[in-house]
């Protein structure tokens, strides 16, 4: 779902079916079906674009009323934490639950890649940053709630998917980021890591409430991202340097 801003400061809620193609606005406003916007998101994502050199801006995002084991691992790694993938000095970008663009960026570069099943807001920023002149920011009074996946298999896939999008930025972008013999091992040591975290878990259970929880749920998303990129790598034929 997303809302528009048009020249004259109205709110634009653009129709499902209208998409990308349809909206009139100049600034456009995303977020999810899974999540709740408070009162002055709106207002707050915007502001930012006050500055010209601003084209994209990701808000705050929080895990709402987790409960679930998969929620609340969820609330723990903040994997929507726009303020942190921003300052990713290769691939920063911000999450479209919680993001906004000037249309006059989709006009540039286009829109989300398809190629992308997963991952395309990742990619999206990426040509932001590199080929429009412009830069991103973070607006931490945008606040948004969103509904972390609730069973531990449905955190899975979402992670699963994650990792297949990994592989397919490392091959559109294997100018910029090596994948090599190192970073295959890198990435073998994070699933094998938080495997050896699990008996660990089971000695500071008593010391402290969630640690098996939280280290098991860490190891099965660690081995989902892993499966997830070398699905990609085997399914799309992906050759990483």
């Amino acid at each position: 779902m997303f809302a528009a801003l048009d020249d004259a400061g109205h709110h634009l809620v653009a129709p499902p079916a209208g998409r990308l193609a349809r909206a009139r606005g100049r600034i456009l406003a995303f977020t999810d079906a899974d999540c709740l916007v408070t009162r002055r998101w709106l207002d707050e994502l915007v502001a930012p674009f006050a500055d010209p050199a601003v084209g994209g801006v990701g808000g705050r995002t929080e895990t709402y009323r987790p409960v679930t084991p998969a929620e609340r691992h969820a609330a723990r790694i903040q994997h929507l934490d726009a303020e942190r993938h921003l300052a990713h000095p290769t691939f920063p970008f911000a999450p479209t639950a919680n993001a906004a663009f000037r249309r006059e960026v989709f006009d540039a570069i286009g829109g989300f890649d398809p190629a992308f099943p997963w991952g395309e807001p990742i990619d999206f920023c990426k040509r932001l940053v590199r080929d429009t002149g412009f830069r991103l920011a973070y607006a931490p009074r945008a606040v948004v709630f969103h509904r972390a996946r609730a069973s531990t298999a449905d955190f899975c896939r979402q992670q699963w998917g994650y990792g297949y999008s990994q592989a397919l930025l490392c091959a559109k972008y294997g100018d910029e980021v090596r994948w090599g013999p190192r970073q295959e091992w890198g990435a073998r040591w994070g699933v094998w890591r938080a495997g050896l975290d699990l008996p660990l878990a089971l000695l500071r259970r008593a010391r402290r409430a969630g640690a098996l929880e939280a280290s098991w749920l860490e190891f099965k998303r660690q081995m989902a991202r892993r499966r997830g990129f070398t699905a990609a790598v085997r399914e799309r034929g992906l050759k990483l340097s």
